[in-house]
């Protein structure tokens, strides 16, 4: 784009469609500021729809970080069970006296690292239902055949 310099100043040319990209113009698909009341509720509407996708894709990925929780918690539930099992019989002196911290602690790796392995296997880029659970199973596999390689000393 030229600028003739005997030209007069004109605010509402400063952005040429032709010569900028979409991203060099604020006011794109307008060449400039909005000038009708047609071309602000063009402007207002484009901007609602970038925003509700953009809150869309917020929400989706707080979803996936729920979803990958929940499912890691499903597949250590054994583990969840454990712990509970173990406070039932220490009853109340095991809010005082860390008698399942064994117990409680391979629940909170098993957890950690299911998480780990959901996002390896791509378990929040899943579509289907039965794709998640696929995932779920492949996730929960790996995390057997990595816990029956490296034993943990207690």
């Amino acid at each position: 784009m030229t600028h003739d310099p005997r030209a007069p100043h004109d605010a509402h040319g400063a952005f040429d469609a032709a010569d900028a990209d979409e991203g060099a113009n604020p006011f794109y698909p307008l060449r400039g500021p909005p000038q009708t009341p047609q071309e602000r509720d063009l402007l207002n509407g484009l901007i609602a729809a970038e925003k509700a996708a953009s809150g869309a894709a917020v929400r989706r990925k707080a979803q996936a970080h729920t979803d990958i929780r929940d499912e890691a918690r499903a597949n250590c539930a054994d583990l969840a069970f454990d712990v509970m099992s173990c406070m039932r019989k220490h009853s109340i002196l095991s809010l005082f006296y860390p008698a399942c911290a064994a117990e409680q602690r391979r629940a909170d790796e098993c957890i950690v690292t299911q998480m780990k392995l959901l996002r390896r296997v791509g378990f929040e880029k899943a579509k289907t239902d039965n794709e998640r659970l696929r995932l779920s199973i492949v996730a929960d596999k790996l995390y057997l055949a990595e816990s029956t390689q490296t034993p943990k000393s207690e």
